[in-house]
């Protein structure tokens, strides 16, 4: 008797301290737009980002982000989607939605670990393909605060002549099932941090590799006014084989954007919080190549500033949406834009 009350006990506590229960919901932060968009400093995490370009008269529609739901303990099913729409001259539209399952063979409050599979729909502006690829990865996951999960993972992509390794971290949050993360109010206040879409991914392939890195975040010096900073770099190399045989050619690219800014909350207290920022950044950008490619680098100091409301949730996710207007400093033109997103709220 006195076993099989140790062991009911044994599955409760386990239960209790799951990281994934059934009916959780998982929000994936991944970057839904580029450098070049207008961002708030730094952006929000798994949303869209639509602006005008009104050097070459193009509007820019960027959007991604990924969500899942726990059928059972530890087993999640979900699908991630990106999206990029540019209009006028030379327009493009691609978009993807890869659904994926993943199991948590560790499913402890601290840390989890996870096996997935995912594949799906890709369409690159010219073609549609439907599952030409396989993508399995595993990953761990390490409470960073509230229901915020620092992610990183190895994965390893199967496809028609061009398997690739992937390597990252990325944040993701649950929203627990139930009343548990239901407070209505977040009281800011002097520490208080709110983050967007923190990302780090390297693609390697045999003839390419890619590096993506971002963070950023906003630090509440008051109840009201946050200080914000922003880095994220990128970084590619693809190489090939002339097919008269003459030697190899290359292309390597790189960016870098740093930028900083001030975040002002016109009202508190309540789930709908207005604000106003500003801030001012620098992106550069360079290319090498002996492929005889024509292209002028694109760095440029710009200064920003827009307005927006947040909508709390929860106590630790908001989701936000307001204009921003950014100055090209080294081009002397205004870059207009309309964004959308989440935040995680520590």
């Amino acid at each position: 008797m006195r076993k099989l009350l140790l062991l009911f006990f044994l599955l409760s506590v386990g239960t209790v301290h799951a990281q994934l229960q059934r009916g959780d919901r998982l929000i994936l932060f991944d970057h839904a737009a580029d450098f070049r968009s207008p961002q708030p400093v730094p952006e929000a995490g798994a949303g869209l980002s639509l602006y005008r370009r009104t050097d070459v008269e193009r509007t820019v529609l960027q959007a991604g982000g990924g969500f899942g739901v726990a059928l059972l303990d530890g087993l999640l099913v979900g699908g991630q989607v990106r999206a990029s729409i540019l209009s006028g001259e030379y327009g493009l539209r691609a978009f993807s939605l890869h659904p994926f399952v993943r199991y948590y063979f560790l499913n402890a409050a601290a840390p989890g670990a996870f096996g997935q599979l995912q594949s799906g729909v890709d369409y690159d502006g010219t073609d549609l393909t439907a599952f030409g690829s396989a993508t399995v990865s595993a990953g761990v996951q390490l409470p960073v605060g509230g229901g915020a999960r620092l992610t990183p993972y190895a994965g390893y992509t199967v496809a028609e002549g061009a398997n690739s390794l992937q390597l990252g971290a990325r944040l993701e949050l649950r929203l627990r099932y139930g009343a548990a993360d239901t407070t209505p109010v977040v009281r800011f206040r002097r520490g208080t941090l709110l983050l967007g879409g923190q990302l780090a991914s390297a693609t390697l392939t045999e003839n390419t590799r890619r590096l993506t890195a971002r963070t950023g975040a906003h630090f509440f010096l008051t109840r009201r006014l946050a200080v914000a900073a922003v880095a994220g770099y990128g970084g590619s190399y693809e190489s090939y084989q002339f097919r008269d045989g003459d030697g190899e050619r290359y292309v390597r690219f790189r960016e870098l954007h740093l930028g900083a800014g001030l975040r002002y909350l016109l009202t508190t207290g309540h789930r709908l919080v207005a604000y106003g920022e500003a801030g001012a950044g620098r992106l550069w950008e360079s290319l090498d190549s002996n492929a005889g490619i024509d292209y002028f680098p694109g760095s440029f100091t710009y200064v920003t500033a827009g307005a927006g409301a947040m909508y709390l949730l929860n106590a630790w996710l908001a989701v936000e949406a307001g204009p921003q207007l950014r100055y090209d400093l080294t081009n002397e033109r205004w870059v207009p834009g309309v964004n959308f997103g989440f935040r995680i709220v520590l």
